[in-house]
């Protein structure tokens, strides 16, 4: 599995005043609401890394660092370079 390693994971706004939490899809780094058919991580290491989703979610729950599936926006994605790489 390859991980994406990321300081910015939960850093927005909207996490911050739990705006994020209301939200039914939302982004692993602003917190706001992101499309049904945006990417997907699954976010590992109390939130300082992440794998694709594509990855074997299953092996990936198994880590005691494990924090669920989260989507990436647009506008975030577009301004992580390697994140977006990761995801291809």
């Amino acid at each position: 599995m390859k991980t994406i390693s990321c300081p910015d994971f939960f850093s927005g706004e909207a996490w911050g005043n739990d705006k994020a939490l209301n939200e039914s899809n939302p982004c692993v780094i602003c917190g706001k609401n992101c499309r049904d058919d945006a990417p997907m991580l699954i976010v590992m290491g109390g939130g300082a890394s992440a794998l694709a989703a594509s990855e074997d979610e299953t092996e990936a729950a198994e880590d005691p660092g494990y924090m669920g599936s989260y989507a990436i926006g647009p506008d975030c994605l577009r301004k992580r370079p390697p994140l977006k790489e990761a995801l291809r």
